[in-house]
């Protein structure tokens, strides 16, 4: 706040006041430069792309401009601007990826290497960029994403890989990245996917869900994965399941589609597994919620907690003093290994 300081003209203190008014709304700019085919801002420490001039082609977007590292690429700086076949090279020290950044660049082909750096993709930032192929893998410090980061890449195959710090897969990520034709495999602390956000994806194999962690899969999260061949497993981390969750999985599961629950009934939305003919269910003897021999309609069996397994240790000699682990595996509620030892 603007003190004027005391025993001043009025004409002058007016004077100051309206210089003060005029410096507390004086925008603040960062100049924007160009460096090749690439319009960048000077953030002081580091350098953010924010636009793009060139025509396509083999795209390399530089390490380096003016000797600061490209740690930045803008909103909307690529945003329909590559329409031809080209190809992508993101820089090794790059941090964070904006909303649309690359949205609609339908001419991008071959892989899509996302740096070890990055932390933070955009809302849409790749959407609609049907070109890329191959595996897709989010690097392990990426800790946000937003809403239909990868919506529409219909051109990824093989399979999506997710390693980061996320904590929540964001609504319709994935949307429509029909040409993935091996696993999701999310490999990281994910408490909650987002709605649709692997929607239509109908060529995956394999649906592979965090073991620990994953407390809510939302609206649609699966629905029309049609393809997956192997056996579905909701840990028991699980508390809710939204409408229609897993709708459309007509060939889940080489035994006729198995679905195992490791914990008590989550919250159901509707439907969650409609459209899936001669799916079964498979849950652990103990759980609640439950029932037998039918649950949502479809066949219900508990399977028993098998009962502790002695490891073998082989012939030993303990002497006085000495100490010897005993290890017995369980395979109770808890999945516990219980470990116990003993000496003299």
């Amino acid at each position: 706040c603007f003190h004027p300081p005391m025993n001043l003209p009025s004409s002058s203190l007016g004077m100051l006041v309206a210089c003060s008014s005029l410096v507390c709304i004086m925008p603040v700019s960062i100049q924007a430069d160009t460096s090749g085919d690439f319009v960048y801002e000077d953030l002081g420490k580091s350098i953010r792309i924010t636009g793009y001039t060139g025509s396509g082609g083999a795209i390399v977007i530089p390490e380096y401009i003016s000797d600061k590292p490209v740690r930045a690429i803008g909103d909307q700086a690529f945003w329909n601007k590559v329409t031809t076949t080209s190809t992508l090279q993101l820089p090794d020290n790059l941090v964070s990826i904006g909303d649309r950044a690359f949205a609609g660049c339908s001419g991008f082909t071959g892989s899509l290497d996302l740096p070890d750096s990055l932390s933070g993709i955009g809302s849409y930032a790749f959407v609609n960029c049907s070109g890329f192929t191959g595996t897709l893998e989010i690097p392990a410090h990426v800790t946000s994403m937003g809403d239909g980061a990868f919506e529409n890449c219909q051109g990824f195959t093989g399979s999506l890989f997710i390693d980061g710090g996320l904590e929540r897969i964001p609504d319709r990520a994935f949307l429509g990245c029909s040409g993935l034709d091996g696993s999701v495999s999310i490999r990281t602390w994910v408490k909650e996917i987002g709605e649709a956000a692997f929607y239509g994806c109908n060529r995956i194999r394999m649906i592979e869900l965090p073991d620990r962690g994953l407390t809510t899969i939302g609206k649609q999260a699966f629905a029309f994965c049609t393809n997956a061949d192997s056996y579905l497993q909701i840990p028991k981390s699980v508390t809710s399941i939204g409408d229609e969750a897993f709708r459309g999985l007509r060939e889940l599961g080489i035994i006729q589609g198995e679905v195992t629950f490791w914990g008590n009934e989550p919250v159901m939305g509707a439907n969650v597994f409609a459209e899936a003919p001669g799916l079964h269910f498979v849950f652990r003897q103990g759980a609640s919620g439950f029932s037998t021999p039918t649950w949502l309609g479809y066949p219900c069996r508990a399977i028993p907690n098998s009962l502790p397994v002695l490891d073998p240790i082989g012939h030993k000699t303990i002497m006085p003093g000495e100490s010897i682990e005993i290890r017995l595996q369980a395979t109770d509620s808890d999945d516990a290994d219980l470990v116990y030892s003993a000496s003299n």
